[in-house]
């Protein structure tokens, strides 16, 4: 199942905080954040805006947290309730980009990616839920890009020698960072660096030293909504796709699935292939089937 937080779910870190951090140690890297303590601030300032905003809370307990506002529309209430919950509300507009994860250690101040992984999404609801992550090749612009933009922000955060976990957003050669942890990446990307042969952040060899070792990642399934499962269609037709390597999550029938948190799962294959071009295909097929659905459920 697809997720970066903490092992137990719990992030304790304050995205305000983050935000303030980054633009005070590089600008260039900094999403343009306000921070809001009063609904009706908010509120008032999506009413005005003519773009889409990105809210998250203050601190949350997984990564799938950020809500997307779009012009002329409403906030569910329970989604409001949600981020409000923490206290404190952060808001940047819609930062165009595809979400990367960049794993590494800190050395003398210095960051050293040691893997990276891009991101896939699905509209829900109010929400991007994450259904994938394939690392990009170590000799790709992306990976360059990575190395020369972070290199040198963990000094400037003032961070000591440690594991460090990001979040950003690649736009072309621009790149912006969402969130940041003084913490090893938690599952599965640990696995995914064994299912790929590198060492990620078990030791501070480059990523950008590997050659020839293809690609690797994961799929996850999403229910629309509660019920028990009669069955997963064509469940046979999914693993017979070049990149499939392994189960990682099967739901048994009889049993009650819900869509739970925005990075749970309930259905997970692991992916391998050393050609880029395919597992990307089975990615965007594993999305076709995502958005017509495959699990058969009952509300019994």
């Amino acid at each position: 199942m697809t997720g970066i937080g903490p092992g137990d779910g719990e992030d304790p870190s304050s995205k305000a905080d983050q935000a303030e951090a980054v633009a005070a140690a590089d600008p260039s890297l900094a999403l343009d954040v306000r921070v809001y303590d009063d609904p009706g601030a908010l509120a008032a300032r999506l009413a005005r805006s003519a773009v889409t905003t990105v809210l998250r809370p203050e601190f949350s307990r997984d990564m799938g947290s950020a809500v997307f506002h779009r012009p002329g529309t409403g906030l569910d209430p329970a989604v409001t309730g949600e981020l409000w919950a923490a206290g404190r509300v952060v808001a940047h507009p819609f930062r165009p980009g595809v979400p990367h994860f960049a794993n590494g250690v800190v050395r003398q101040g210095r960051f050293v990616l040691t893997d990276c992984w891009r991101c896939f999404t699905l509209p829900e609801r109010d929400h991007w839920a994450l259904t994938s992550v394939v690392n990009p090749a170590p000799e790709s612009a992306t990976v360059r890009l990575l190395v020369r933009r972070l290199r040198d922000l963990p000094g400037a955060l003032g961070l000591a020698d440690g594991p460090l976990h990001l979040e950003v957003v690649v736009d072309a050669d621009e790149l912006a960072v969402v969130k940041f942890l003084p913490r090893v990446a938690a599952y599965p990307l640990p696995r995914l660096c064994e299912l790929l042969g590198v060492e990620g952040q078990l030791s501070d060899r480059p990523y950008d030293s590997y050659r020839d070792i293809g690609f690797a990642g994961d799929y996850s399934f999403r229910v629309p909504h509660p019920g028990r499962l009669v069955e997963v269609e064509d469940l046979p037709g999914l693993r017979d796709r070049p990149s499939y390597e392994a189960d990682e999550l099967i739901p048994q029938p009889g049993e009650w699935l819900e869509p739970g948190a925005n990075e749970s799962a309930q259905l997970t294959f692991l992916l391998r292939h050393f050609d880029e071009f395919t597992i990307h295909a089975d990615v965007g097929h594993y999305q076709h089937r995502h958005r017509q659905g495959v699990f058969r459920l009952t509300a019994a």
